[in-house]
């Protein structure tokens, strides 16, 4: 099954003998202590403090998934073997700021409330 934050459990036909792992993903979190900005182009909004939120969501939804009860919706529970970050923690609005060192502990501290302390930082 695969399954993510909004979005309903999708039925890949595999089984529970079929599953070797189960790992979490988080990418693009682009953290920082400030109001919501624009990316560099001013094409996209950046929601730096509800990025925080948004990680707080996922580790959340990893702890519940490694309880019995596992998450409501998704239809399975178990252990989660690593989390995989996909790049940009911390947003680079941070380094102007002299923030940057704050900011990365304030995410890593979120992150490292995981039921795994098995993390890939690509």
């Amino acid at each position: 099954r695969a399954w993510g934050q909004g979005a309903p459990a999708v039925d890949t036909g595999a089984t529970a003998d079929d599953v070797h792992f189960v790992f979490g993903v988080i990418a693009d979190i682009q953290y920082a202590d400030r109001a919501d900005g624009t990316n560099f182009a001013k094409t996209v909004t950046r929601r730096y403090r509800n990025a925080l939120e948004i990680t707080k969501t996922a580790v959340a939804d990893w702890n519940a998934y490694s309880t019995a009860e596992g998450v409501p919706g998704w239809g399975a529970s178990g252990e989660i073997s690593f989390v995989a970050q996909l790049g940009d923690l911390i947003d680079g609005v941070n380094k102007a700021a002299g923030a940057s060192e704050s900011a990365l502990r304030t995410v890593l501290s979120e992150l490292h409330k995981a039921p795994t302390q098995k993390f890939i930082h690509l």
